[in-house]
């Protein structure tokens, strides 16, 4: 009876053409980092068309959103500077280096810890953002950092005033922005191949977005 199963499971798995699986497995590899690609322009192109007239979710407006996506794409840009502020745009980035390495049949070792280091390295960016000064073209009412930023940082404040009589303020945001840092190359898993060609693809993007909105301003 063992005999027959291994038989008829040797003779199912013979079906398929030789090295088949692996093929399959680096189409959907590739296919997996062109999606999270595209994600990431998306994120990209919704963030860089944000307008502080477009509809958001604590705003309801009949003129026509602005941004190059529409109505969610107004969305989403409101969402991500309202809670991260600045620190939205890592979003894009990490997911583009990703896709990257996803594409390249070389995923980032342990997903489940690069997307808890992403995550400690956009609340300690945000408030590092938060500590710096507030230009007056900020159209938001919270700091640089957004929403998580400011709340965070004035915990953060409040808590080495009271532990440490003198520490400087603007230190808090300095030692926020070394963890961020730490945090983000975490995050990022990179080696310096996938660092170069995140770069070429990032400079192509950035050229022909300002050739299309440049065109569509004419």
């Amino acid at each position: 009876m063992a005999r027959a199963l291994r038989g008829a499971r040797a003779g199912t798995a013979s079906i398929l053409p030789a090295g088949w699986s692996a093929f399959i497995k680096r189409r959907l590899a590739e296919s997996t980092g062109f999606v999270l690609l595209g994600v990431a322009a998306l994120a990209a192109a919704a963030l860089l068309g944000y307008a502080p007239g477009d509809p958001s979710l604590n705003g309801a407006t009949d003129q026509a959103p602005a941004n190059w996506l529409g109505r969610p794409g107004a969305l989403v840009a409101d969402l991500g500077l309202q809670v991260m502020g600045l620190v939205a745009g890592l979003g894009p980035l990490l997911l583009a280096a990703w896709g990257v390495q996803v594409a390249r049949k070389r995923p980032p070792a342990w997903p489940w810890v690069r997307i808890m280091l992403a995550l400690v390295a956009g609340l300690a960016l945000s408030v590092a953002a938060s500590a710096l000064p507030v230009p007056d073209a900020w159209p938001l009412a919270s700091r640089l950092g957004g929403a998580a930023g400011t709340v965070l940082l004035g915990h953060l404040t409040n808590l080495t005033e009271s532990l440490l009589p003198g520490w400087p303020a603007e230190a808090n945001g300095a030692l926020a922005a070394l963890l961020g840092l730490a945090a983000l190359l975490g995050a990022s898993g990179l080696t310096r191949r996938d660092a170069r060609a995140l770069w070429r693809g990032l400079s192509r993007g950035a050229v022909r977005a300002w050739a299309l909105a440049h065109g569509a301003a004419r």
